[in-house]
């Protein structure tokens, strides 16, 4: 599953070079994740910003909605 950044920084200068997810598609991926649970299927989830904290260079930048992605 490959989630995508749906601001970027021209659009909203907040944003930086941070992924911005919509509800609409944190919403999307919640259904994706559940159906593939309800089959026992795995799931691997891409995204080309990094999660916060995770790996070099990734102390400041990387998700804005990490809290909700997170709790997915």
């Amino acid at each position: 599953m490959f989630l995508g950044s749906e601001q970027y920084k021209q659009s909203d200068p907040a944003n930086n070079e941070d992924a911005c997810l919509s509800p609409a598609q944190l919403s999307w991926l919640q259904e994706k994740l559940q159906e593939s649970a309800a089959a026992h299927n795995p799931m691997f989830v891409f995204l080309h910003q990094p999660f916060q904290g995770t790996v070099s260079g990734s102390t400041e930048r990387g998700v804005v909605q990490l809290t909700e992605l997170k709790q997915l």
